[in-house]
């Protein structure tokens, strides 16, 4: 177990480069600002030619739920990342609850503008789902009534 402040860094910046893949709906920029930091300082500690402070591994568990056990010790339960969906991430318990009050405005901008993403995302969702549904019922009441009909190639000859 390699708990060295480059190891850390490594994994802090695999954490983050893992992260941003799996939700490419959030820039680097946006990421940075949340986390209270300028993008260059988070481009360089993503470079590696600045580490990760204790105060920025807080804020990416709190706010995105990052691995810090991971991050600090390199060992973990799995083996797996095992990121939360964005779903998961809108999610604060009671437990949590105290722990966002800490979170500086950029911070609950980002988690703003996230909501409104995923509500804009969700009504997309629903209005194709629901377009699909009419048109279903459309074609169940053309068969029924007998204004559509499948034609058998055999019925030609």
């Amino acid at each position: 177990m390699d708990i060295s402040k480059k190891a850390i860094n490594k994994r802090f910046i695999k954490s983050i480069n893992d992260f941003l893949d799996g939700h490419p709906h959030l820039s680097k920029k946006e990421v940075a600002d949340s986390l209270g930091l300028k993008q260059n300082t988070f481009s360089e500690i993503l470079s590696g030619r600045m580490g990760v402070g204790t105060d920025i591994l807080s804020k990416s568990y709190l706010i995105y739920k990052i691995d810090v056990i991971w991050i600090l010790t390199g060992s973990m339960a799995s083996n797996e990342y095992l990121y939360p969906t964005n779903e998961d991430l809108m999610i604060v318990s009671e437990n949590d609850e105290n722990q966002y009050k800490s979170l500086d405005v950029e911070g609950y901008k980002i988690l703003i503008d996230r909501v409104i993403e995923e509500n804009k995302f969700i009504k997309k969702q629903n209005s194709k789902l629901l377009t699909t549904i009419e048109d279903q019922k459309l074609l169940i009441d053309g068969f029924t009534s007998g204004r559509i009909v499948i034609a058998n190639p055999a019925d030609k000859e």
